[in-house]
C-alpha cells in the first residue's frame, strides 16, 4: 500500500475538536483532520512488529504485499482458509 499513514492519536483529536468547537472565528464547513507528518505503512508495520516481539506476543510476523494480505482476508471470510494458518491467526 503506497498511501501514507496519517492517523491522529485519539487524545490529540479530542483536543482538536475542542479547539474547533470553541473557536471564535467562522471556520470552513468541512475540515480534513490528518496528521501533519504522515509515515509509511512499512514504517508503521515494522513498529507494530517490534512491539509484538518486545512484549512476547508472537514471533516476527511476515510482511506480505497488500494484494496478498487482502486475498488471505477474503479467504478467511469465505471459510476456505488453511487450518494451520487459522490457528496461527488465533494465537495472535
Amino acid at each position: 500500500m503506497q498511501q501514507p499513514v496519517n492517523w491522529i492519536p485519539a487524545d490529540n483529536l479530542s483536543k482538536i475538536i475542542l479547539d474547533i468547537l470553541f473557536h471564535k472565528e467562522v471556520l470552513p464547513p468541512t475540515l480534513n483532520i490528518v496528521h501533519p507528518k504522515p509515515i509509511s505503512w512499512s514504517y508503521m508495520i515494522n513498529a507494530v512488529n517490534d512491539a509484538l516481539q518486545k512484549h512476547n506476543v508472537c514471533d516476527k510476523l511476515p510482511l506480505v504485499p497488500w494484494d496478498q494480505w487482502i486475498s488471505k482476508v477474503e479467504e478467511l471470510g469465505s471459510g476456505k482458509l488453511d487450518e494451520n494458518l487459522l490457528q496461527s491467526l488465533v494465537r495472535i
